[in-house]
């Protein structure tokens, strides 16, 4: 429940169409009706004048008791709220006074932590005296982040439009949203590290392409047995899936993505789920966590969100430490898979730079902003096709490995 604040309260009551019914009443009733005997404006200018103080004592009268004990609650419908869908919102108003000709007037504020990128989505207006008033609305947020109700700010007014009385709620409450998981096809896994003393299962299944065959062994299961090659030549042959590119062990994971980057970071959750589905743990780092450190995909997903804001996402600043983690952790490797912009940059050359410190590698998945879209194959623009080029050439350069993400259909 938001409590009220008095904080930028708007203490002249009367609207641009109040004070010129204010200054005709006043001409009607002074200039022309006392000034000309004029009984006609004498009681056209009275009403005026007779209609402003009734006005004007409603909206001051509903404005002081309002301002006690009104209170407003916010609530998504939604259990996980994805960025950039149109979402459901519940706007629940209790403890309102309202007269008759009188309305509540209700502008919800949204914003980042520090106030970043504010925006007004709706305004509902209230008609009645119903005390609690439950109210449906929608709203769309840009992009993923904990998002801030900044304010709200409300106002009683006369439905003549002719006086007004605002004042703005200081609302505690925040929304976390999320990206949407795009689910990729296959990448690589590109498994550059292992603990000491680890019993590797590899005749666990794989994923991949059915290509080859093979004399049985115990371990294939019945399953991918070609029986009627048996029943022709006596022998157990079995069909194996591709084996090259599935190592178990662990997949340093760095993720380069600012706020406005959901289609990065929605292309790197795939990934991870893509890696959970093979039981390979994922050693995660960004910018702004400061760690690196085994993590599951749902706290990957909460750690994407809660440091959208921070002033270093997608800068690559945090990189030097995320390896200086590893190695304090004992994990030593030699490659390090990077998810980030189809747009090279800043953040690029600090990779590079930390990487050849320690003569790493990278693979780096270049992420398209058309992946986004849930169209296979969306076109992109010549800017867009020619800064996905120039990046993927940068890294060639800087000897990293250029992964290129397609949406699963």
């Amino acid at each position: 429940m938001l409590k009220l604040s008095l904080k930028n309260s708007l203490l002249f009551p009367l609207t641009f169409a109040g004070s010129a019914f204010l200054a005709l009443g006043v001409y009607f009733v002074f200039i022309i009706g006392f000034g000309e005997s004029d009984l006609f404006a004498l009681g056209v200018g009275g009403g005026f004048l007779i209609l402003m103080t009734i006005c004007l004592a409603g909206t001051s009268s509903l404005f002081l008791l309002n301002r006690r004990q009104l209170g407003i609650s916010f609530q998504l419908n939604s259990p996980t709220p994805l960025a950039q869908r149109v979402l459901d919102l519940s706007v629940t108003v209790t403890d309102a006074t309202l007269f008759p000709l009188y309305q509540l007037r209700i502008e919800p504020l949204f914003s980042g932590p520090d106030g970043q990128e504010a925006f007004s989505p709706f305004v509902q207006v209230i008609r009645g005296t119903s005390s609690t008033t439950n109210l449906q609305s929608t709203l769309q947020f840009p992009h993923r982040g904990v998002w801030l109700l900044s304010s709200v700010h409300v106002s009683i007014q006369d439905r003549f439009g002719l006086t007004a009385l605002n004042w703005r709620i200081a609302p505690t409450e925040t929304f976390s949203i999320h990206c949407e998981v795009i689910q990729l096809q296959s990448l690589p896994v590109v498994a550059a590290s292992a603990r000491s003393g680890d019993d590797l299962q590899h005749t666990r299944e794989r994923s991949g392409d059915l290509f080859d065959t093979k004399t049985y062994d115990p371990s294939d299961g019945i399953k991918r047995i070609l029986w009627k090659t048996f029943a022709r030549s006596g022998e157990l042959i079995v069909r194996r899936p591709e084996p090259a590119v599935i190592p178990e062990g662990e997949v340093p994971l760095y993720l380069c993505a600012g706020p406005g980057d959901d289609v990065v970071v929605g292309a790197l959750l795939g990934y991870v789920s893509q890696l959970e589905r093979m039981n390979v743990q994922v050693l995660f780092g960004m910018d702004g966590l400061g760690k690196a450190e085994i993590l599951p995909g749902e706290a990957i997903r909460e750690h994407t969100t809660s440091l959208a804001w921070d002033l270093r996402a997608g800068s690559g600043s945090d990189f030097e430490r995320y390896l200086q983690q590893l190695e304090a952790n004992r994990r030593f490797v030699s490659q390090v898979v990077v998810f980030g912009p189809a747009v090279g940059g800043a953040w690029l050359e600090r990779l590079f730079q930390a990487a050849g410190r320690r003569q790493l590698k990278l693979a780096i998945a270049f992420v398209p902003a058309q992946l986004a879209s849930m169209r296979i194959g969306a076109v992109e623009t010549p800017e867009e096709r020619k800064d996905f080029i120039a990046a993927l050439q940068l890294a060639e350069r800087g000897g990293a490995l250029p992964l290129v993400c397609h949406r699963a259909e």
